[in-house]
């Protein structure tokens, strides 16, 4: 491997994380293959985008919120549900 092709990835990692920082994206997750953002970035963004939320139930965030824009998934983790009709989408899932 050459040293100088590895710092300069390196680096254009950093620029690109402080860049998406600044915007508000703390994460991205493998797993999820997704962008973690907040909730209050997840409100502004979503829009009128249909979103989906889960029980997360992990530490202190009990639901796990995504969104799709752009082919891009963006999700969020909140301790309370968000929106109004919530509580009402969660129960619906669950029967299925």
């Amino acid at each position: 491997m050459q040293i100088e092709k590895f710092l300069d990835t390196a680096i254009d990692l950093k620029v690109s994380f402080l860049k998406a920082k600044d915007k508000g994206i703390y994460n991205y997750s493998d797993y999820r293959d997704g962008f973690q953002i907040s909730s209050s970035l997840f409100q502004e963004i979503k829009g009128d985008r249909d979103h989906t939320i889960k029980v997360f139930d992990k530490s202190n965030y009990k639901y796990e919120y995504q969104v799709i824009i752009a082919g891009l998934m963006f999700f969020c983790l909140s301790p309370y549900l968000i929106y109004e009709d919530d509580a009402e989408r969660l129960q619906d899932e669950e029967d299925v």
